[in-house]
């Protein structure tokens, strides 16, 4: 995936929305700095449930969600929306998955 978004050149077999949706994944992948700077990184290190819930904007999903401070609602986020050591175990194997790629 890293090498499709850093490559200029378009895929032949790609139709027109295609293309177009893979320039703005570029432009995107450009934008947030993913070719210089990694979301995963090696090792066994995992973030708390609550640090990643801290990055949604948008945690507000039960009536009253609005009382909550911060991170009170982060937890709370975290605990009903987050499988943090899952999540960790599914990255491992994609990862362990693409060792053999070229």
């Amino acid at each position: 995936m890293l090498r499709l978004m850093d490559d200029e050149e378009e895929p032949s077999c790609l139709d027109e929305p295609a293309r177009r949706l893979l320039r703005e994944a570029r432009d995107n992948f450009v934008r947030m700095g993913l070719g210089t700077r990694r979301l995963v990184r090696s090792g066994s290190t995992t973030h708390p449930p609550e640090a990643l819930a801290a990055a949604v904007l948008n945690k507000e999903s039960e009536k009253y969600d609005g009382f909550l401070d911060e991170s009170l609602l982060s937890a709370e986020y975290a605990r009903r929306n987050l499988d943090a050591e899952g999540e960790w175990r599914a990255v491992e194997s994609i990862v362990r998955s693409g060792e053999g790629d070229p």
